[in-house]
């Protein structure tokens, strides 16, 4: 399962040196549900194009990154969470990302918002 937390350190004075004494790690939660692996999650890495952007999607560690590309530059970048073997979702929002296979190969990307379509991209080949 991937999940978040939050940590302290607690610092200590010796010598005039400071020197960590403790570290507490404490409010974790889960952020998905899901864990893949990565043979699957790099069968989505890719462009995905849109008439007036590109999307592009890349691996971090358990997770896939969106950033949405305006001619050349990127305009914001967030995390997706993996819910399903071929859908994800923005964290703290009601978007979710679904891949689209067809002959075994992923050629679509699919938004959604609040369930309904809002997009449709293609991947570049």
């Amino acid at each position: 399962m991937i999940g978040s937390g939050k940590m302290t350190a607690l610092w200590k004075l010796e010598n005039n040196r400071w020197k960590v004494t403790r570290i507490i790690s404490y409010d974790h939660h889960p952020l998905a549900e899901v864990e893949l692996p990565n043979e699957t999650l790099n069968q989505y890495v890719g462009d995905y194009i849109l008439p007036d952007r590109i999307i592009n999607i890349v691996t971090e560690g358990k997770l896939l990154r969106v950033t949405d590309i305006n001619k050349g530059e990127p305009r914001w970048t967030k995390e997706l969470f993996p819910e399903t073997k071929n859908t994800f979702y923005l964290n703290y929002e009601n978007v979710v990302y679904e891949f689209i296979k067809k002959d075994s190969i992923v050629t679509t990307l699919n938004i959604y918002e609040n369930d309904k379509l809002i997009e449709k991209a293609q991947r570049k080949r």
